[in-house]
């Protein structure tokens, strides 16, 4: 496949800027073209992005530590990284915030379709190099240039113990195997994903020395989305705020302690004793509900959800669909 070249103004474009577009005039009267079905829509997707965000924040403390301690193992000096942001944007953006030239690592996560993104800024790249060269602790002359093959050679045995610290980090919530596809010194060349992809943007401040500078990680949102639900469960189980404790009457909250039993429902039948008395290994008992409909989820025998059912990185799996108000007459006579 040829490699697709952007120039600036269509990356604004793809990206959602429109630079030249003139302003309105001021006599126009605004238009409301969102409904409000959709303002509810896009509500709920801001919540799930900032719990989804708040978990990847989480995640990369644990990344941080670990890629400290594997550079300054490396380059012999004290490191220090952290996880300065974590935010949404897409593909254009992230490329327009890339100085030119530079290093950009194209990681394939395999089985997953689109590939996780590496900037290793100029500022960080060249001093890391030349420590690993075994160059003092004197800062050079801030360099804006090309790497050279043995220099992104050596720059990729930093980039493998990164992979291999993704790889544990992930194991569990993403079912994927990382590998370095290829290195860009072009941000503008871009092959298997489009300017308007979301990514989420991890930036990590690298210091040692003197030097400061940055890694700057896209993540794409397609891969989040489908580990949604284990990674909200590391917020809950890592995060230590009570913001995060789930309440289950809103009328009476009170913190949940120890365990509890949660039990799915997915159908109820009536099955004469004969019958029942002839059943065998590989017998099939048709339902009295579809294979679409919804179910309720019993939390120590009262109803509080409706879900589905399905699959998720080859694991049954339940989407809540609904929290259902304290149980009804009408709940009781269906459980009994």
């Amino acid at each position: 496949m040829d490699d697709q070249v952007f120039n600036e103004d269509e990356m604004n474009g793809l990206s959602g800027h429109a630079p030249d577009a003139p302003p309105a005039a001021d006599d126009s009267e605004p238009v409301d073209t969102v409904s409000g079905s959709a303002d509810s829509e896009q509500s709920s997707a801001s919540g799930w992005q900032e719990r989804q965000l708040e978990a990847v924040q989480v995640r990369y403390q644990g990344i941080c530590a670990e890629l400290a301690a594997e550079l300054q193992h490396s380059l012999g000096t004290d490191v220090k990284v952290r996880a300065a942001s974590v935010q949404l944007t897409t593909v254009g953006e992230f490329i327009l915030g890339m100085e030119m030239p530079t290093c950009l690592n194209v990681m394939r996560a395999e089985p997953l379709q689109s590939p996780w993104l590496l900037e290793i800024e100029s500022t960080v790249l060249f001093p890391t190099i030349s420590r690993l060269l075994g160059g003092g602790s004197q800062v050079s002359t801030l360099e804006r240039r090309t790497a050279t093959e043995i220099e992104l050679h050596l720059m990729q045995q930093i980039t493998e113990r990164f992979l291999a610290i993704l790889q544990r980090a992930w194991s569990g919530t993403l079912d994927c195997t990382f590998s370095l596809d290829r290195v860009e010194t072009n941000p503008r060349r871009m092959q298997g994903l489009a300017p308007r992809d979301e990514l989420v943007l991890v930036q990590l401040e690298i210091s040692f020395d003197d030097v400061r500078g940055s890694w700057r990680q896209g993540l794409p949102l397609s891969a989040l989305r489908s580990a949604r639900a284990p990674l909200a469960q590391g917020v809950l189980q890592e995060a230590d705020t009570n913001d995060a404790v789930m309440k289950f009457d809103a009328a009476h909250p009170q913190p949940m302690t120890g365990q509890t039993h949660l039990r799915a429902l997915l159908a109820q039948m009536k099955i004469s004793p004969a019958d029942f008395a002839e059943l065998a290994e590989g017998d099939i008992l048709r339902t009295p509900i579809e294979a679409d409909d919804g179910f309720r989820i019993y939390l120590d025998g009262e109803p509080k959800f409706t879900a589905r059912a399905g699959t998720m990185q080859g694991y049954k799996a339940i989407e809540i669909q609904q929290v259902l108000n304290p149980s009804s007459p009408q709940d009781e006579a269906e459980q009994a």
